[in-house]
């Protein structure tokens, strides 16, 4: 059975069916407009904390680089064989100190790297988040219309009242809360937003403020460490009075002078002369080997601790 058409309203029930159709735009439109400012708002904010993260990574890459290239400079240098005196307390001092002053600049990138999810009861109270919410405050809620939008606490009770007030069973004034939730919502997102964002570039602005501090001092240990970890070659060799010296010879012995280029023919007479004719660090000495067979020519080699001959 077929439902016979409603009539069509006439006069004055056409009038105001179409004003209400037209509210009915308006609020959509409203509504729509909130929702992609709201959605602007998320993407912005979540664009400048990714730059900002990734401005982290590559501290940390850098700070990273710069304790891999300090540590592996000991390698480069006499630091490893130097003997324990005034230099190798100064490199190694030197050498500490700027590993310690690159830690903290280190860890405070990697904590700006994280991507830790803040809830709004965390953002709107916790001490964490007390100066962003001021500087929030200051420079953007304070110049709301309405008096409850200009604070932190002011936008986090109008939602709550909100949320304790259903929404009227009358369409148009179901219609009319629905966007003014929304409105309210956006303000409190917003609010978040920039709160987390501004906290976010306020630990930025103290990495790179420490990094100011530190980076002048870090370079000054290295160059102390560059400096006392290789000392001028006038300290590590000592020219003295050449004098005979006498060895227990060994096979490793005629090997070195094998390495030097000793020919076999000069190793089949008698042992050769060794002179000290310099001393080194750790109780290293220049030598000359001097041969008693005609057309053999002097060999220079190193006397060990051990007191053998070594090529190298």
């Amino acid at each position: 059975m077929r439902r016979p058409k409603q009539p069509a309203p006439v006069g004055g029930d056409a009038a105001e069916a179409a004003a209400s159709e037209a509210k009915k735009q308006t609020r959509a439109i409203r509504e729509k407009m909130i929702d992609d400012a709201t959605d602007s708002l998320v993407k912005r904010n979540d664009s400048v904390r990714a730059n900002i993260r990734d401005m982290a990574r590559w501290f940390v890459v850098g700070l990273g680089s710069i304790l891999t290239l300090t540590i592996g400079a000991t390698s480069l240098s006499g630091f490893g064989s130097m003997e324990f005196d005034f230099r190798f307390a100064l490199a190694l001092v030197s050498l500490v100190a700027g590993v310690l002053l690159c830690v903290k600049p280190l860890f405070q990138a990697i904590d700006l790297m994280t991507m830790a999810t803040n809830s709004r009861e965390e953002v709107y109270t916790a001490p964490k988040f007390a100066a962003a919410r001021a500087l929030v405050t200051r420079a953007y809620l304070s110049e709301n219309s309405r008096e409850g939008n200009r604070t932190f606490e002011g936008l986090a009770r109008q939602l709550e009242e909100a949320k304790q007030n259903p929404p009227p069973a009358n369409e148009e004034a179901g219609l009319n809360w629905t966007l003014v939730y929304k409105n309210i919502a956006f303000k409190v997102r917003e609010a978040l937003e920039l709160a987390v964002t501004t906290e976010l570039r306020q630990r930025l602005d103290i990495m790179l403020n420490t990094l100011r501090r530190v980076v002048p001092w870090v370079v000054f240990a290295m160059a102390v460490f560059v400096w006392a970890a290789n000392p001028p070659k006038d300290a590590t060799e000592h020219k003295i009075v050449p004098y005979e010296q006498k060895i227990a010879w060994s096979a490793a012995d005629e090997a070195a002078l094998k390495d030097v280029g000793v020919s076999v023919s000069c190793l089949a007479a008698d042992h050769p002369r060794l002179l000290v004719t310099s001393e080194r660090a750790n109780q290293r000495s220049d030598v000359i080997a001097v041969f008693s067979t005609t057309g053999c020519p002097p060999a220079r080699l190193i006397l060990t601790n051990e007191n053998h001959l070594s090529s190298k």
